[in-house]
């Protein structure tokens, strides 16, 4: 078995974002049901967030590259974290028991700029090799730092 074949940044970060997520959004709920019982310690978002944009810039760097990544359902993390926000704040509007953790908002924001940094870099990738008609025709020519252009 060919250990470098066998474990690449793409097989390994997915699983490992995907455990993070589970446990970070996991004593998420916990804190919050916990209704001030538990604190979560500070420390947890920083390294959930580094791993997150480790994760999209490695899957935009495998496209952009040429070998395009597999698709995993990276939208999911944002409506687990947006759908937690939702019911978590209502839940606060009628019981002022209940407490919303410290950094959920700071997360979920994060997290959803993540995303739509990777989907914006997918459409620029798309209109540059012409995937996407539409995309190029909206695009058209785009300015990048001033000095150069990329045509679509």
């Amino acid at each position: 078995m060919d250990i470098k074949k066998t474990f690449t940044e793409a097989s390994v970060l997915f699983p490992i974002l995907t455990l993070y997520s589970v446990v970070y959004l996991g004593l998420m709920i916990y804190d919050f049901v916990a209704k001030g019982a538990f604190e979560m310690p500070s420390g947890m978002m920083v390294i959930y967030i580094a791993l997150t944009g480790a994760y999209a810039a490695d899957k935009e760097i495998r496209r952009w590259s040429g070998s395009d990544p597999e698709s995993r359902w990276g939208q999911i993390f944002v409506y687990a974290w947006f759908i937690f926000f939702l019911v978590a704040f209502v839940v606060r509007c009628f019981n002022a028991e209940y407490v919303l953790p410290a950094d959920l908002s700071s997360v979920a924001l994060q997290v959803l700029g993540i995303f739509f940094g990777s989907k914006a870099s997918k459409k620029l990738y798309e209109a540059k090799s012409a995937k996407n008609p539409e995309v190029v025709s909206i695009l058209g020519t785009i300015r990048i730092s001033g000095r150069s252009e990329l045509s679509v």
